[in-house]
């Protein structure tokens, strides 16, 4: 084997590492952003965004109380 097969290798794999952290980092990055909009609709102090959002729960099958 030589020396540059290795280098070529290397690289290849640190590519493929580096799509790998970009898609778990997306994942994470949109749960997250999710979560963060579930928390503060479902706590909106503005009774008319909370209820349309209790709606929308109820109406996707999600007990709440």
């Amino acid at each position: 084997m030589k020396g540059g097969d290795t280098l070529e290798r290397i690289a290849r794999l640190r590519s493929i590492a580096a799509d790998d952290y970009r898609k778990v980092m997306f994942i994470a990055t949109s749960v997250l952003v999710a979560a963060g909009v579930v928390y503060i609709v479902g706590f909106a102090p503005y009774p008319a965004i909370h209820d349309a959002f209790h709606d929308i729960r109820h109406g996707l099958g999600f007990p709440c109380h």
